[in-house]
């Protein structure tokens, strides 16, 4: 049990790093795509986030979470929302 939890924090930092890496590839991959019309990612350069993300999570990257809207769908009310 130990050495499982020791080999986990051992590769903690690489698979972060790769989720981040990963997640930039495909902010950057969506952005260029015809069919999105945005994409909501800090590391991006378009992002109006960037200067803050560059600023303070710079040391760690940019996260591993991003969204992104698809030219055409509307977007849901929030009063549909409730259930």
């Amino acid at each position: 049990m130990r050495f499982l939890l020791l080999q986990g924090l051992e590769t903690l930092s690489l698979r972060v790093q790769r989720t981040v890496d990963n997640a930039l590839a495909l902010a950057e991959w969506l952005e260029a795509h015809p069919l999105v019309d945005e994409v909501y990612y800090p590391g991006l350069k378009s992002s109006p986030y960037y200067g803050n993300a560059v600023k303070y999570l710079r040391r760690n990257g940019f996260g591993g979470v991003l969204s992104f809207t698809i030219k055409g769908i509307k977007r849901m009310q929030p009063s549909l929302w409730i259930v």
